[in-house]
Parts: structure tokens; sequence; C-alpha cells
């Protein structure tokens, strides 16, 4: 359903009528601001409001019976990408001002949108809750460490 409001929303950009020097006389950053801003506010909650939504569901019961599932996916996503992807992207050539966007890619945790895509595939969405809150969790320390070796090696 989002998919085809943004093709709407592409498809009416289209009808817009365009002033002579190349500008929309319509727009709604410039026409309606209070919409613009609440639009923009609304976008800047929505990564926390999702995280407030998770911790809700999350249950202490699940960690012993996904335990092993739970670290493995902890130690892929934090410590084992970041320190095979970034060290290739060291070997291959990357310059320090392209590593802490590399840092960013590999070294964050899982996003929280990753629950409810797994629940409408069909896969196990508890552990992909799961996943998130324990890769955000361990992601202080790990990217921490990240950041603060690619400093002493001389990388950033």
């Amino acid at each position: 359903m989002g998919v085809l409001a943004g093709i709407l929303c592409l498809a009416i950009r289209y009808f817009i009528p365009i002033s002579p020097d190349g500008t929309k006389i319509f727009t709604i950053k410039q026409n309606l601001p209070f919409v613009y801003k609440t639009i923009g506010m609304l976008a800047g909650t929505a990564s926390t409001i999702a995280l407030i939504a998770l911790g809700g569901n999350f249950t202490f019961s699940a960690i012993s019976r996904l335990k092993y599932k739970i670290i493995a996916g902890v130690l892929a996503r934090t410590v084992i990408c970041p320190l095979v992807c970034l060290t290739v992207a060291f070997k291959v050539g990357f310059s320090s001002l392209e590593f802490p966007a590399l840092i960013a890619l590999y070294g964050t945790p899982l996003a929280v949108s990753t629950v409810p895509m797994t629940a409408e595939m069909g896969s196990d969405a508890e552990l992909a809750g799961q996943l998130v809150v324990w890769t955000t969790l361990s992601s202080a320390f790990t990217l921490f460490a990240i950041i603060f070796t690619c400093k002493q090696i001389g990388i950033l």
C-alpha cells in the first residue's frame, strides 16, 4: 500500500504547473509549511516510536529459548560483519573520508523495520525482535571498539 501511495504521489507531481522560471507553483514546503513541518517531525520520531513499541513486546522468557540464535545473530551483525567488511574495504583501498560511512553501514544494529518485515514474510518475528534489541544494546560497545580501533590504526 505504501508503494502504491508513493507512485500516486509521484504521478501527481507531474500535474503541478510550473512557473516560467522553472519552479513549481505549488509545493507543500512553501504553501503549507505547517503540514511540511508536521510530516518532518513525524518522520524524525518514527524510529524512536518503533523502538518503544518493540520494547513493549520484548519478553525475557524468550531469551532462554533463543539463546544460541541470539548470540550467533548478535555476533554476526555487530562483530563478524564489521570485521570482515571493514578489513576488505581497508585492503581494497577505501579512503579515510569513506570509512565513517562504511562503519555506519556495517557496524550499526539491525533496523527496527526488520521485525514487521520478518512477520510479513512468515518467519520468526520474535527472534528478529530479540536481535534488534540485543544488537542495539551491544552496538554501543562494538561501535566504540570499531571507531577506537580505526582511529588507532590511522584509518580515521
